[in-house]
């Protein structure tokens, strides 16, 4: 490093307006020295302009109507690496563009060393002259919607290189013209590293890498909660066929239903391929996902399991978290610890814990939160230092609680965002690709570099936990392991360096609000709310409708397994016999650690998983309705009595007892009105309600399933009931004998009575 350009005007107490006139004064100097001194040639090599059929593949960048993008580039020149880069040129307007040429020019006198200048530059309001020229390609007419790509190379020995003789960031434009069509610029950086160059040696800057080994992109497996639900027979024999999808499972047979996608497991191999390509990269692994790698890699640290949202839940109401199946025991330090060691198979395995942040800030109410679940250590992501305008400084707070102090490690905002894909402004118009965004990260932290160079400082740049384009940070990694600024340091050095604030002025740094807008507050509640409904109906559906063998003499327990006679039947008589050997409590306690699972893998990360909270509801409706009423014909009565049978089902692998009610919309026609039944597994039974009828007429008949509390639940079915009364019964005896006595009273009269004289 060159030690002229890191002490003079790098103390931290330099304002923006001093760096701004000092600029001012340089630029008069330098321009007047570039008047009377050599001109350094613009001949450069003609590149190759290679027409495209298709549109560039940039980011973010191809939303104007002619759109320059920078696809790759040298971002870091050395003395042996030349310079290469390829532009893209798209036309999106629906006019042909008339030839042009694409100039690609720099300032090799210039270094940044204000971050005001630099963001300036990135947004095209900060002139810097760019008088050297790289290279000028010619671009070809394009038609409407058409693309071009062009390359530029540079050898290490050509002129323009060579001028490059002191180290730091420098400002890179990029010109296309076409016709009288206005020029348009795009404003990106190269680097010049202090390789091959006399100067002195500064020490470099220390920057550690955190890589969050975590996923969003769960997936419920509907047929693995159908056979939990009901114990199906294909269950066990469905898993087995493919092992690579038992090893895609989550340990817990309880989480079993939860799986990684196609897609997932490749991202998953990309990560690790990254984390073997990169030993200097540190990862911070949610325990869940590490279970669903065949072979768990080694990891820096734990975050909560589930990597769920702490900072989301310090927001709400803990009371409406637990009714919704959501505890402490599931996403503390402890549970983290116990789900590695599952996952490693290693009882004695050591882990370190940290909170990763969810969707809002670190406020004092979520660092105690962490606090009191066991978590020492938590990392922000970049916006925590929002509003911190200092210099970059060592990302590490000591924030005092109620129960003792939580270090706070912060992710340093600008370095962190272009490594996650994100530019560091909507206006910087050089950072919509890939290439672009590496440009800058290396420009900013050689400026990072300048401004202390002697400063004992630890940065943290943090990948995304989910998008991350992990191409782009290998090639990123791969980029600072060969910077000569950079220095790759782990978490621990990170962890033990001197924090930059500790105490009450930590406490003043720490948010007071979450940042969680009321709008996804108000959609957190409605989960919580859905998850509570239905962890209740499991819990009601264990103490009031199945049947839990509580001892050995329990006889209704046994008989309602034993003799099932539908089983033999069906020839399953061995999967009645393995139910057995279980016990509805444990099978009720799976149901139970299910839901909390997915009320759990609901609030991952910085953002909420609708999918989970209805498959939590699919799991309830799934238990409840696995109870029915089979449909009855209609029923046509002739006599003032009948009976009404009605079939009960239960699909669960426990027996259940119900009760069943009658009820009609009639006054003539009414049924009996309540029935008990014991329905064992899989298996269904017949329960018979008397109809009494007092007329001729119909009437509907509904019957509804209640649990032992008397409650109703799963779907009414109705019959309809018909009736054409007819004599019978007493009222039809007393008929007949009536007109048996008037017909024999008939018939006595006919042959008693005295005739007329004329008859």
């Amino acid at each position: 490093m060159i030690g002229e350009h890191g002490s003079g005007h790098h103390s931290p107490e330099n304002k923006a307006v001093a760096h701004k006139s000092a600029q001012r004064l340089f630029w008069c100097i330098v321009m007047l020295l570039l008047s009377l001194a050599i001109a350094i040639s613009p001949n450069a090599t003609r590149a190759h302009a290679a027409e495209s059929a298709t549109a560039a593949t940039a980011d973010s960048c191809n939303d104007q109507d002619i759109s320059v993008c920078l696809l790759s580039s040298t971002s870091v020149v050395t003395d042996t690496s030349g310079f290469d880069a390829q532009i893209s040129v798209t036309n999106n307007t629906t006019s042909t563009l008339a030839g042009g040429s694409l100039t690609t020019s720099t300032n090799v006198l210039y270094p940044f060393t204000s971050r005001v200048d630099m963001q300036g530059w990135s947004e095209g309001d900060t002139h810097i002259p760019t008088p050297n020229t790289l290279n000028t390609s010619s671009v070809p007419e394009l038609a409407p919607h058409a693309s071009t790509t062009v390359s530029i190379h540079l050898d290490a020995a050509s002129t323009e290189l060579k001028a490059m003789n002191s180290w730091g960031p420098k400002p890179l434009l990029l010109t296309y013209a076409s016709g009288k069509s206005t020029p348009v610029k795009v404003h990106t950086f190269l680097t010049r590293s202090s390789d091959g160059l006399s100067t002195a040696q500064t020490p470099a800057l220390s920057i550690t890498t955190v890589l969050p080994l975590t996923a969003s992109s769960w997936t419920v497996d509907d047929d693995a909660l159908v056979n939990l639900v009901t114990k199906s027979r294909n269950a066990g024999t469905r898993s087995s066929a493919s092992p690579a999808v038992d090893k895609s499972r989550l340990s817990s047979s309880a989480n079993s239903i939860i799986t990684l996608g196609k897609e997932a497991k490749e991202y998953q191999q990309q990560q690790l391929d990254m984390l073997n390509n990169h030993p200097e990269l540190q990862s911070v692994a949610d325990p869940d996902y590490l279970s669903s790698f065949p072979i768990p890699p080694q990891t820096t640290a734990l975050m909560q399991p589930s990597n769920f949202d702490i900072t989301a839940y310090s927001q709400g109401d803990a009371d409406a978290y637990a009714k919704a199946g959501i505890t402490t025991e599931q996403w503390n330090a402890a549970a983290g610890l116990a789900a590695l060691r599952e996952s490693t198979g290693d009882e004695q395995a050591p882990g370190t814990s940290v909170a990763w942040q969810g969707q809002g800030a670190w406020t004092l109410p979520a660092l105690e939160s962490v606090k009191d679940a066991g978590y020492s250590t938590v990392i922000a992501d970049s916006e925590y230092e929002a509003n911190n305008s200092s210099v970059a400084h060592t990302g590490k707070y000591v924030v005092p609680t109620k129960d003792g102090n939580v270090t706070v490690l912060t992710a340093q905002r600008e370095l962190s965002r272009l490594a996650q894909g994100k530019s560091t402004s909507t206006d910087a118009d050089g950072e919509g690709t890939d290439a672009g965004r590496m440009a800058r990260f290396m420009a900013q932290s050689a400026l990072y570099q300048m401004e202390q160079p002697y400063a004992n400082r630890v940065l943290m740049v943090t990948f995304a936990e989910s998008g991350q384009n992990l191409h782009a940070a290998d090639a990123l990694m791969s980029a600072m392991e060969h910077a000569s600024w950079i220095k790759l340091t782990d978490l621990q050095t990170l962890d033990k360096a001197d924090a930059y604030q500790e105490g009450s002025k930590a406490s003043v740094s720490v948010p007071t609000t979450s940042g969680i807008s009321a709008h996804r507050l108000s959609a957190i509640e409605g989960y919580l709310n859905t998850l509570a409904s239905d962890h209740n109906d499991i819990v009601r559906f264990g103490s009031a409708i199945l049947v839990q063998k509580e001892s050995s003499g329990d006889e209704s327990g046994d008989t309602s397994q034993s003799s099932d006679t539908q089983a033999l039947a069906r020839g399953d008589a061995s999967t009645v016999i393995d139910q057995s050997n279980g016990t509805a409590a444990a099978w009720l306690e799976q149901l139970k650690s299910v839901q909390k699972a997915l009320a759990l893998h609901t609030f991952t990360g910085n953002s909420t998983q609708s999918a989970f909270a209805k498959a939590s509801s699919s799991l309830s409706q799934q238990l409840l309705d696995g109870v029915s009423i089979t449909p009855s014909e209609s029923i046509s009565v002739v006599s003032e009595t009948a009976s009404m049978p009605v079939t009960i089902s239960n699909d669960h692998p426990y027996p259940v007892k119900v009760s069943v009610s009658s009820q009609t919309d009639s006054t003539i026609i009414a049924t009996s009105r309540l029935t008990e039944a014991t329905i064992p597994a899989n298996s269904e039974v017949q329960v018979t309600f008397t109809i009494r009828v007092a007329t001729s007429g119909n009437a509907t008949a509904r019957i509804a399933l209640l649990d032992r509390n008397g409650e109703s639940f799963g779907t009414t079915q109705s019959t309809r009931i018909t009736s054409s009364l007819q004599l019978s019964d007493k009222s039809g005896l007393i008929l007949l004998a009536v007109g048996v006595l008037f017909g024999a009273l008939g018939l006595w009269r006919q042959f008693t009575r005295k005739k007329d004289a004329d008859e």
